[in-house]
């Protein structure tokens, strides 16, 4: 990020999405004339054309160098903004030399959340804190409005060593004359100058590797890379914010496993990561890296990259070579590929590339071998077909078969899986796996967390025993998971870890025990119940510490409302959607309000907005069937609950939901065929199966029911509906 700097001409117009924007310069300043939304401050800029609003504002900073620059405009209240057209700054023999829109495929308009004036491009809080120095936001609540400042605009020294008063104590103590500065950005510097040479974290304190005779991969001798992981993943993950940015940076450089004091890692869900654990959204590094064998091994970041400039300390397969031998995996008999091609490269097959906002390639740090029969069966890439795409899938799983042999089997990928599909009757494989030390921390977690979906009694038992694990992300994903239970059986189990050392699971401990906490407490508690009142505390602050995002508001909302502060869960709901009106996980909690209080047209126009905003929302499709079957417009809610259902982001509730309004409709037949849809897609679902049993035998079709009846009796063995069902129907 700099200063009012731009390497494009001056004078140039451009159009997208029907928006024509125009670049130029005034008394040697860059500005951009273009259409704006309302200012956060709710002032509207002049002047208007023809009932488009429009305005000439400066660009004050340029955001990013290669292969992107954005530019960013600092708007009423403090609010810098990004703008959503971007300058390629790639070669054009790339492609690059060019002006591009970041939403290529979407119509943005002034309503849109990706509209450069809204929240998604704020640059104060979506962006600050990992682009430039000692961020303080200086969020003003009341006002909508930041103050933000920093140390340094740029990402400087203190941003990863913490504070340099003692660095400063220590250059000044060393001779100048035999400090120099390395190619990997360290210092050499005589014996009693070494070390961490004043600074927070030790730049140069990582593990080592050595060859051992006779071996092709080195092995770690020693050393601690634990903190810069922490350090360098603080910014390199997708994660959710547990403090303020002015409070991360000191707690991180501080010790171990101090990440999940200021962070929550986003663990590797749906939408995010494939089912293998590859790379889908825009998640960075650390959820990758700690699925990988080179995490397992002690690998951290500066064993590949420089920490000073982020480029690979040494190019090509030597970056590899520093631990695996070449002449054992540096050859043909390895890679299958000729020396020195594209499949010679040891990142093509083991670190396959995503490329996020159109030009921007970003490798899979998971570091996993190819398996291109099982992702093609998961519906997830694979490094083999991202190289010969004019292959069909069967001939590159098959020259896979004729050159390696099988492919090595990756439970984790099958299991995942099939969790994802909900089935239950892989609930004792998903718990093993969950429960079994070798595999990855991050991967025990997830599977573990998605035991929410699984309210059985050995569930229970996992979570219990993963609540002691010695990984802040695996007791995370227990707590969470906890939430099938009841609010006094989630305080019996929950009760100890009021006080985890890790802030990360005490805020997932205090967001299970919000219903025990209760209403707003008396001046006369009990001992048992300060502890969760001063839990509650702190999770209450830590919600406040993001209270300038729709999300922390709604987080907020949720806590108000679980504690009986109706009205203040309102307000905060009230406020998500002033700071972002087209929010729509706000618009459809406000409706909810709205209907519960018998204001049954204003939730609908809330229920209309968020459809307008994201039609291809499953949840505010089934939000509006719901609310046009309250309304007893069932003929309306058919052909919208149908939507619902046959969305990407659907659920089996979903299809299950209006497979009953369909009955309801008298539309037997379809509402059969609606849940036989649903089992195929979510097999072994039992609301589905019953529903389904059920409808067969009252329309007279009790010859279809066997199969899934069959199911049915292997996931409930011992339900009496489910034996009676069997006396009738099979033993008969």
């Amino acid at each position: 990020m700099s200063a009012r700097y731009s390497a494009i001409s001056p004078n140039v117009e451009v159009d997208f999405h029907d928006i024509r924007s125009r670049f130029f310069m005034r008394d040697g300043d860059y500005f951009v004339s273009t259409v704006v939304a309302d200012t956060p401050s709710g002032e509207e800029t002049e002047p208007k054309g023809q009932g488009v609003v429009r305005g000439d504002f400066l660009i004050q900073y340029t955001f990013g160098h290669y292969p992107l620059q954005q530019y960013l405009i600092e708007l009423p209240n403090g609010h810098i903004q990004a703008l959503s057209i971007a300058w390629d700054s790639r070669p054009a023999g790339e492609g690059g030399q060019r002006w591009m829109h970041l939403q290529p495929d979407e119509m943005i308009t002034p309503e849109h959340p990706f509209f450069w004036t809204r929240h998604l491009q704020n640059w104060n809080s979506r962006c600050a804190e990992c682009h430039s120095t000692r961020v303080e936001l200086g969020y003003d609540a009341k006002l909508r409005s930041f103050d933000t400042t920093w140390s340094e605009i740029n990402v400087a020294c203190e941003a990863c060593h913490g504070p340099a008063k003692e660095h400063l104590q220590w250059a000044a103590a060393s001779p100048i004359d035999v400090l120099e500065c390395t190619s990997e950005g360290e210092f050499n510097t005589p014996a009693e100058s070494s070390g961490s040479k004043g600074f927070a974290i030790d730049p140069t304190n990582r593990n080592q590797f050595v060859f051992e005779p006779g071996e092709g991969i080195a092995r770690n001798v020693g050393g601690n890379g634990q903190q810069q992981i922490e350090v360098c993943g603080g910014c390199h993950s997708r994660r959710a914010t547990l403090t303020s940015p002015e409070t991360a940076l000191d707690g991180i450089t501080s010790g171990a496993d101090a990440y999940h004091d200021h962070y929550g890692l986003s663990l590797l869900d749906q939408g995010l990561y494939h089912a293998d654990g590859h790379i889908q959204d825009e998640v960075f590094v650390l959820g990758s890296f700690l699925q990988s064998k080179m995490h397992a091994a002690g690998v951290t970041c500066s064993n590949c990259h420089n920490p000073h400039s982020g480029e690979l300390k040494v190019p090509g397969n030597a970056i590899c070579a520093q631990c695996h031998s070449p002449a054992v995996f540096d050859q043909p008999e390895h890679h299958h590929h000729p020396m020195d091609s594209d499949g010679a490269q040891c990142v093509n097959c083991h670190m396959p590339s995503n490329t996020y906002m159109q030009v921007d390639s970003r490798r899979d740090h998971a570091f996993s071998i190819p398996r291109p029969a099982a992702s093609n069966a998961l519906g997830a890439p694979d490094a083999c077909s991202d190289c010969h795409h004019n292959w069909i899938d069967s001939k590159v799983a098959a020259q896979y078969v004729r050159l390696y042999g099988d492919e090595r089997k990756d439970v984790y990928s099958e299991i995942n899986a099939q969790a994802r599909l909900l089935n239950v009757t892989q609930l004792p494989a998903i718990l093993k796996l969950a429960q079994e030390p070798s595999v990855a921390a991050v991967r025990r977690a997830t599977l573990l967390a998605q035991g929410v979906n699984f309210p059985a009694r050995i569930t229970l038992e996992a979570l219990q025993d993963a609540l002691y694990d010695k990984d802040p992300l695996v007791r995370r994903a227990a707590v969470d998971a906890l939430a099938f239970l009841g609010p006094e059986e989630r305080f019996e189990l929950l009760d100890k870890w009021v006080e985890d050392p890790s802030k990360v699971v005490r805020m997932s401990v205090a967001r299970q025990l919000i219903d025990r906490a209760g209403n707003f407490a008396s001046p006369n508690l009990k001992p048992e119940e300060q502890r969760i009142e001063e839990l509650m505390r702190e999770y209450e602050a830590s919600l406040r510490g993001v209270q300038y995002s729709p999300s922390g508001q709604m987080a907020l909302a949720d806590y108000y409302s679980r504690r009986g502060a109706v009205d203040r869960a309102e307000q905060a709901l009230t406020e998500a959607l002033l700071i972002e009106p087209n929010y729509v996980p706000a618009l459809l909690n406000m409706a909810d309000f709205y209907r519960l209080r018998g204001a049954a047209m204003q939730a609908k126009g809330l229920l209309d907005q968020a459809l307008l905003v994201a039609p291809d929302s499953a949840a505010a499709q089934h939000a509006l069937g719901l609310w046009l079957v309250r309304e007893k417009q069932m003929p309306q809610a058919l052909p919208v609950l149908e939507q619902a259902a046959r969305l990407d982001s659907s659920s089996p509730r979903y299809l299950y939901v209006f497979a009953v309004a369909l009955e309801s409709a008298g539309e037997s037949d379809r509402a059969i065929a609606a849940l036989i849809e649903a089992n195929e897609s979510w097999p072994y679902q039992p609301d589905v199966l019953f529903a389904l049993i059920g409808y067969l035998e009252k329309y007279e079709r009790v010859q279809e029911l066997t199969p899934f009846l069959a199911d049915l009796s292997r996931i409930m063995p011992g339900n009496r509906q489910v034996n009676d069902w069997i006396r009738r129907y099979i033993q008969q």
